[in-house]
């Protein structure tokens, strides 16, 4: 339900509903839904600006993950935990939590998963003004993204490639995406 909850915008619902999924799980010694509802709280919490909550629930589940063999939430986590760093201005983090996550979305052929996190990666790389690693990502998202028909990776990805064009004096690029 928390994360029904949250794909409608109910956040405060979701969070009492995945605080009491989290409460059960470790009671019943279920460590796959235990990191499950970490990770969806974690993504809660990341919505709603508690980044220091999101971190800290992410990186739980992250462990958990690792713990478990499990490479896809593994690779989720660490993804998610790489947007809550850039958020809070921890780049370095943020570009370290990002790779390691792309190396295991392409290992595990999640397209959805690397075209994502290729956007994010993108955005760090832009904010230390690294602008040729931004733009190679953000053109490999956006490739991919065409690819899957995700046009919301594809509006993502546009848009951040237009800043970087535009924040390199690209302007004609720029106003052609």
């Amino acid at each position: 339900m928390g994360g029904a909850y949250r794909l409608t915008g109910n956040y405060l619902a979701a969070t009492a509903s995945l605080e009491q999924a989290l409460d059960l799980c470790r009671t019943l010694g279920d460590r796959p839904g235990e990191a499950g509802a970490l990770y969806t709280l974690g993504s809660v919490q990341d919505l709603t600006g508690d980044y220091l909550a999101a971190a800290a629930n992410l990186q739980q589940a992250l462990r958990l993950s690792r713990a478990l063999g499990d490479r896809l939430g593994e690779a989720n986590a660490l993804s998610r935990l790489g947007s809550v760093q850039r958020l809070t201005g921890d780049i370095t983090a943020a570009t370290a939590s990002l790779d390691q996550a792309l190396q295991l979305y392409e290992a595990l052929q999640v397209q959805h998963g690397q075209a994502s996190t290729l956007n994010q990666l993108g955005a760090a790389h832009r904010l230390t003004g690294d602008y040729v690693a931004a733009a190679a990502s953000l053109e490999q998202a956006l490739r991919l993204s065409r690819a899957l028909g995700d046009r919301l990776g594809e509006a993502n990805a546009l848009t951040c490639l237009g800043t970087v064009q535009r924040t390199t004096g690209q302007h004609a690029a720029a106003h052609a995406r």
